[in-house]
């Protein structure tokens, strides 16, 4: 109870022995979220799904198809994996980390520890989980179903679902279903650089926005990102030359094309991602204060003072005054968002 009662602000209630179990839940429910939205935002995906990291080649598989679409520098890249993969990789993590450890790498929040291929490690138990659906692998229904780049890229229209699509999928299973997280590929369709006006080395990926159910006979319309858009070579005027300029595809799909979902159906994958510093962003809000009992808030200007997450817990005091119990309360708003799908991946072992 003396504790307690010494706690006069934020600064009192961050170093309280009485509060840090509760503050240490709170941040573990925080990092979930925030790795739970990570999971299912990028298109990205290498290894087997549910096949463990063994070798650090696992790793440099993620890292090298970042690269592939463009994200050649570490510069803010941070990778999450688990306990299990730190004890599996330690001799390589530990044995590059003095060699490899970066300014940019100092500067990560605490809680990196370890590096390979120059990016910074966390290790964690809040991982997101993606439990796929029953579907099974369909076919594309109807052909010509890519977009002009202006219809998805209208954040009037489109809020929540920047350069995102529906498509028409056959052959699902009745009332299959299928998640958000889950990643597919078309048959004949290469993904596309549109820096250079050249296919990437890999087949196009696609993941799924919002959950989606099949009806009797299998057929599903289904939220996807990327948009599917297609360049035309030679164009410059118009849809055509826009499209070529944000082209995400060589070719639309034809019509009956195989689609192939990574993982087995009705199963929970836990997958390791890696990402751009700023492809997820966490907003916090200001609580109201209690109209009874002590209570105060950590505010913006005190989170970019103190140069750490900009946070704003709510700490709430309050008494029984028939047995002298003393309580404290600590609410936090928190909520993650994507910002840039493209600069991340989701990854296992091979």
């Amino acid at each position: 109870m003396g504790d307690i009662e010494s706690i006069k602000d934020m600064g009192s209630a961050r170093r309280a022995r009485n509060l840090n179990s509760g503050i240490a839940r709170i941040a573990t429910a925080i990092d979930a979220h925030i790795f739970d939205v990570a999971a299912k935002a990028f298109p990205y995906s290498t290894g087997t799904w549910g096949t463990a990291l063994t070798t650090p080649e696992h790793f440099a598989s993620a890292r090298t198809k970042l690269a592939e679409a463009s994200i050649e520098s570490n510069a803010g890249l941070s990778a999450v994996l688990t306990h299990a993969d730190e004890q599996k990789l330690a001799k390589f993590i530990y044995a590059d980390s003095p060699g490899l450890v970066t300014e940019s790498s100092r500067a990560m929040r605490e809680g990196f520890s370890g590096v390979l291929d120059g990016v910074p490690l966390k290790f964690s138990n809040q991982l997101g989980r993606i439990t796929t659906g029953t579907r099974t692998n369909g076919t594309v229904a109807g052909a010509a179903q890519n977009v002009n780049y202006k219809a998805v890229a209208d954040s009037g229209t489109n809020a929540g679902f920047y350069m995102t699509q529906t498509i028409n999928l056959a052959g699902l299973g009745a009332a299959g279903t299928i998640k958000a997280g889950e990643v597919f590929s078309i048959a004949g369709v290469t993904a596309f650089d549109p820096e250079i006006q050249a296919v990437r080395p890999f087949a196009a990926q696609f993941t799924v926005i919002t959950d989606a159910v099949a009806d009797g006979a299998g057929a599903a319309t289904v939220r996807i990102f990327p948009a599917i858009i297609v360049p035309t070579p030679g164009a410059i005027t118009g849809d055509t030359g826009v499209n070529s300029a944000h082209a995400t595809v060589d070719v639309a799909p034809a019509n009956g094309a195989i689609v192939t979902f990574e993982g087995a159906a009705s199963t929970s994958f836990v997958p390791r991602v890696m990402w751009k510093r700023g492809a997820i962003v966490a907003h916090s809000a200001q609580l109201t204060l209690p109209y009874t009992g002590t209570g105060f808030r950590r505010s913006l200007a005190d989170a970019q003072r103190d140069n750490i997450a900009p946070v704003m817990p709510r700490v709430w005091f309050s008494s029984d005054p028939n047995t002298g119990a003393h309580r404290v309360r600590v609410d936090v708003f928190v909520q993650a968002q994507v910002r840039n799908r493209w600069q991340g991946i989701k990854f296992f072992g091979a």
